[in-house]
């Protein structure tokens, strides 16, 4: 049992990752941690580095770890909370339709378009019967522009 605890160690580790990268992507890091402090301590028992048994196991797993933990949490997390400011264009941007009512940035208009019923909404008010075009797109609201 002894001579397999390294290897055992180095599987259990690369399933802690593959379930970190495919069940929570990556948002955790908990299981992340985990699998590379096991696979490090399973690649220092194979290498004879420490000891194989369980009590070397758990301490170096346990140890490296944190040691992990510590060096890479602040990483993760800057690359995590990356956020991605560029404007997205899709199909709906640049059609053109022609106002049924008044809208400003207040108003509750809305213009039924591909099976949805959107909320439209603009920076500057625009009269009824305008010809408008959609310049940004928002979950259920349309904002929209004159189409000079």
């Amino acid at each position: 049992m002894m001579e397999y605890l390294s290897y055992s160690l180095v599987i259990l580790g690369i399933i802690l990752i593959t379930i970190e990268v495919s069940i929570f992507g990556i948002s955790t890091f908990v299981f992340l941690f985990a699998g590379l402090g096991m696979i490090s301590s399973g690649f220092l028992m194979i290498f004879s580095f420490i000891n194989s048994s369980f009590i070397s196991a758990f301490l170096s797993t346990s140890i490296l770890t944190i040691l992990f933990f510590l060096i890479l949490w602040k990483p993760f997390k800057i690359l995590q909370n990356k956020l991605d400011t560029r404007k997205i264009k899709t199909d709906f941007h640049s059609k053109e339709f022609i106002l049924e009512n008044d809208i400003d940035i207040l108003s509750k208009s809305t213009h039924w378009y591909s099976g949805i019923q959107w909320e439209i909404k603009c920076l500057q008010p625009i009269k009824k019967g305008t010809l408008v075009q959609i310049d940004k797109i928002e979950v259920g609201v349309l904002w929209v522009k004159k189409k000079y």
